[in-house]
């Protein structure tokens, strides 16, 4: 039955990684086109690009990496959960930042300005004084709803990926023994145990 879990658990850790590979995939195409229709910083800092391929490369050195079926990754564990403990933080800055960006994609979606009025043209992403021009209305308008469109989805895919995160941590240390030894750890201990008793009773 132990054999069986820990069998299951290697499996999981797999998809786990398949699944954040995924994930750092759709977070750079969507960064792309969060850059090319938003004009804001958050969008111009390129966070989803590089968060998504760093998501991507880390899953995929742990996906190459030898997984045990009773331990969890072979070698480098702690490099696994190190890149993991990255990960997470990348995403939770990412999330951050989007959610403060959202106040200013809220108020282009509901633009209703004095004259005359400074805007970000969402044509050419400069700051440019116009009078009253409904052209613009319509743009920025348009500019704030695919902000909190796309927007939401990045904060989407980034909470996923920190779950991700999480619940593969999780299962490496319960395979390891960090959260209290395993059913074969407890074994070796009590064999060792009876060794080091028999050469002392010769």
């Amino acid at each position: 039955m132990r054999r069986q879990s820990q069998n299951n658990e290697g499996r999981t850790i797999k998809v786990l990684l398949i699944c954040s590979i995924l994930v750092g995939l759709l977070m750079m195409v969507l960064g792309v086109v969060f850059r090319v229709y938003v004009c804001h910083w958050v969008a111009k800092a390129l966070f989803a690009i590089w968060i998504g391929i760093f998501v991507m490369f880390a899953s995929g050195i742990g996906l190459c990496t030898r997984i045990s079926q009773e331990y969890g990754p072979r070698y480098g564990p702690g490099c696994t959960l190190s890149f993991g403990l990255l990960n997470f933080l990348l995403c939770l800055a990412m999330v951050i930042c989007l959610c403060f960006s959202m106040r200013d994609f809220d108020k282009d979606k509901w633009f209703r300005p004095p004259k005359p009025y400074l805007v970000v043209d969402p044509d050419h992403c400069v700051v440019e004084r116009h009078v009253n021009d409904y052209y613009y209305y319509d743009r920025i308008k348009k500019h704030g709803r695919d902000g909190l469109k796309y927007g939401s989805i990045l904060i989407g895919l980034a909470c996923l990926e920190m779950v991700l995160t999480l619940l593969r941590c999780l299962f490496i240390g319960q395979m390891r023994g960090y959260f209290g030894a395993t059913d074969k750890q407890r074994k070796a201990m009590v064999m060792r145990n009876d060794r080091q008793r028999n050469a002392q009773s010769i």
